[in-house]
């Protein structure tokens, strides 16, 4: 019993120090025959606001079938994690610079918000069209502004974009 319990601590070490792998994950649904493809894991977004834990967004769109699918709309999510409250209960306008062009993308639909022990968790979302999510997605420089946050992703952190992109292109 000792040996077993040393061995999953090891195992679960292990687990826990090993990255992930970026990838774009396809999960199907067989009631609705639809499949989701996204990006996985979150990409962590630098916040200059000190209240936030954490920004993280992904990319995502919806096929009918139970595989990939060319489509002119994908989803861009937020989770954010605060420690003082709601951030985005009355100021969620997104507005994204992505090579110096100015992107207003409207408001973000809030999708869902918990409360966490100490700190806040809201889940927000927007549907753009596909070759606003290509400038987004390929351009040198991306900054931001979703509600009073700003933030900035750096090109490394948006090859999973490009990734979804490709996988775009490469439907049928």
């Amino acid at each position: 019993m000792k040996y077993a319990i040393i061995i999953l601590a090891i195992l679960m070490a292990g687990c826990a120090a090993t990255p992930l792998i970026p990838q774009i994950t396809v999960s199907y649904d067989k009631f609705k025959n639809q499949a989701e493809i996204r990006t996985y894991p979150s990409i962590i977004i630098h916040s200059e606001y000190d209240g936030l834990i954490s920004l993280r967004t992904w990319a995502s769109y919806l096929c009918e079938g139970d595989t990939s699918c060319k489509t002119k709309y994908i989803n861009i999510n937020f989770i954010s994690e605060s420690y003082y409250g709601w951030q985005y209960l009355s100021s969620n306008e997104l507005i994204l610079i992505a090579d110096n062009e100015r992107i207003n993308l409207g408001e973000v639909i809030r999708e869902g918000s918990a409360l966490g022990g100490s700190h806040t968790v809201e889940l927000m979302g927007t549907i753009v069209p596909i070759e606003t999510f290509r400038k987004i997605a390929n351009a040198n420089l991306v900054e931001g502004k979703l509600g009073i946050t700003i933030f900035s992703m750096e090109y490394k952190n948006r090859e999973l974009f490009r990734m979804l992109l490709a996988k775009v292109d490469r439907a049928y």
